[in-house]
């Protein structure tokens, strides 16, 4: 199903935010003091996607003008990083937070990761598909998930 960008997503649009820079970049980084495999992290990322649609959003441009839509939900595998240090995992962020996300593309991204003392979820996505409370909001559904 298609339907119409809203008022706030014509205008990432019309104004040309979809690959300048990475300013419109918004990121979870989900730290935990259990150290959890990787499969279970992987799994807590896959249940928040399959429930919430508009992590699955996309955009396409037709013959109306630009179109957003849902994909169906899949399970998918997030690249897996093993850090030495915390310096090191937000050395990683940081610059891994900085690259463009255009907006015909994958608008939010995952990685999971685990440190000597923690593990986590990356997660950073395009500001046209949400917004500073949805990061709080992915992160408490990652953290109930997690420990239930």
């Amino acid at each position: 199903m298609e339907f119409r960008l809203t008022s706030s997503q014509k205008s990432f649009y019309s104004k040309g935010y979809a690959y300048e820079d990475t300013m419109w970049n918004h990121s979870v980084l989900a730290v935990f003091d259990t150290v959890y495999s990787f499969s279970r992290l992987n799994d807590a990322y896959n249940s928040l996607s399959s429930s919430h649609d508009s992590l699955r959003t996309k955009i396409k441009e037709t013959e109306n003008g630009p179109v957003a839509y849902v994909e169906d939900y899949e399970f998918r595998n997030f690249p897996c990083y093993e850090f030495s240090s915390d310096e090191e995992l937000d050395e990683w962020a940081k610059k891994t937070v900085n690259e463009p996300l255009g907006l015909y593309g994958t608008l939010i991204n995952c990685a999971l990761f685990r440190t000597p003392e923690n593990s986590g979820i990356f997660i950073w996505a395009h500001h046209i598909v949400v917004d500073g409370y949805s990061c709080f909001v992915m992160a408490d559904y990652i953290n109930n998930y997690l420990k239930n």
